[in-house]
């Protein structure tokens, strides 16, 4: 079907042409929406929900917050036949303390943080190149990002 770049580029021209219109379409359908009385509804019905998930999410706080007050006080676990307490273990420690100790007794839980080794190994490739780094410079490409010129013309 295509044998050359030249051809390719028609063909990704029209196909952007083609997305373009499809995003400005859904766009002006969606004002439409918008406009006509069933997207007014909408857009109210969609405002009453969110003031209900901010009451929701108060409501949920404060129910939380007054059961761990109740259970604090009494050690009683369902301080309402709707609400149980549950203790959690929570581990609090130094995270540089835990690399290091990582680095000896655990070395597996340790994972490279890519881009930023990357970064790093870039930056000090000319004065002070890491030795098992090697930097190789592989082709890519880049395609403007307008091809109106490559379009084919409608026929009349």
């Amino acid at each position: 079907m295509f044998n050359t770049l030249n051809d390719w580029i028609r063909h990704l021209a029209c196909a952007r042409q083609v997305e373009a219109e499809c995003r400005e379409e859904i766009e002006g359908l969606k004002a439409e929406i918008a406009a006509s009385p069933l997207g007014q509804r909408l857009a109210k019905v969609e405002g009453y929900l969110a003031t209900a998930r901010e009451d929701v999410a108060a409501a949920e706080n404060c129910v939380r917050d007054d059961a761990v007050k109740r259970f604090a006080e009494t050690g009683d676990k369902h301080p309402h036949p709707e609400v149980t307490v549950i203790e959690r273990r929570k581990l609090d420690y130094v995270p540089a303390q835990a690399l290091d100790w990582c680095k000896t007794h655990l070395p597996n839980a340790l994972s490279l943080k890519r881009s930023l080794f990357e970064k790093h190994a870039r930056a000090v490739s000319k004065t002070a190149p890491i030795p098992f780094v090697t930097i190789v410079t592989e082709p890519a490409t880049r395609i403007s990002s307008d091809l109106s010129g490559y379009l084919l013309e409608e026929e009349d």
